[in-house]
Formats: structure tokens, sequence, C-alpha cells
């Protein structure tokens, strides 16, 4: 025999330790799925800041218009207005930022799971093969004990 590298033993503690890397792999990619989830929660919320900053730039944008257009004084209103406008831009371009980072952070989180998924399919592979070998190992052990006897 060259060494015990294929003995009972040895395979059976070849197959627990894939079988522990392999449910912390299950664990990794359960954590990456989380966070792609919060991080997709994320990118929604910026989006849904987005339209809204978006539908009160044009509706201040029309009443802005409609003042401009009207008789009278209407430059407090204006005022207001105008302030209002700015604060939404702002709004705005601060949703949009986020907006991308959270892009991107989807994008960065979903390549981390599709290679984790990666990971866990050729461990769960590697796994079943070694859980195979293990039971020849075992079947090779009892004929040769037999033999033996």
């Amino acid at each position: 025999f060259k060494g015990n590298a294929n003995s009972l033993a040895a395979l059976s503690e070849k197959g627990n330790t894939l079988q522990n890397m392999y449910e912390k792999q299950v664990e990794k990619v359960s954590t990456l799925e989380e966070a792609l989830k919060n991080c997709q929660a994320a990118q929604e919320q910026y989006s849904q800041r987005v339209t809204t900053a978006r539908e009160n730039i044009s509706r201040c944008e029309q009443e802005l218009e409609k003042l401009k257009n009207s008789t009278g004084d209407t430059s407090e209103e204006q005022k207001a207005l105008t302030e209002e406008l700015d604060k939404w831009n702002t709004e705005l371009e601060e949703a949009q930022a986020g907006q991308a980072a959270a892009e991107r952070g989807v994008q960065s989180w979903q390549k981390q799971l599709n290679n984790a998924n990666a990971d866990l399919y050729y461990k769960d592979h590697r796994n079943t093969k070694e859980q195979k070998i293990s039971r020849r190992g075992q079947k090779q052990h009892r004929r040769t004990r037999k033999v033996n006897r």
C-alpha cells in the first residue's frame, strides 16, 4: 500500500473536510444573497427618490412658468418656488449619485454571488465525487478483509 491516503479513515476525513467546505460555501452564498437583496432595495429607494425629485422639479417649473405669465406681483411666490426648485435639483443630484453607487454595488454583489455559486457547484461536484470514491474505498477495504481472513 502506498501510504494510507486511501484508507477508510483517510477517505472519511477527506469527506468530512469537503462537507465542511461545502457548508461554509453554502453559508457564503446565503450571505451574498442577503447583501445583494439589501443593495437592490437601496437601489430601488434611490430610484424612487429620483422619480419623486423629477416630478417635483417638473411641477415647480410649470408653476414658475404660470407665475411668469400672470399679472400682478408674484415675486414672493416665484422666490419660494425657485428655492423649492433648487432643493429638488439638489435632491435629484444626490439621489442619482446614490442610485449610480447602488447600481455598482448590485453589479459587484451579483458578480461575487455568481462566483460563490460556481464555487459551490464545484465543491458539491467534488464532494459527490469524493463520497463515491470513499464508498468504493470502503467496499475495497471490506473485500480485502474478507480475502485476508
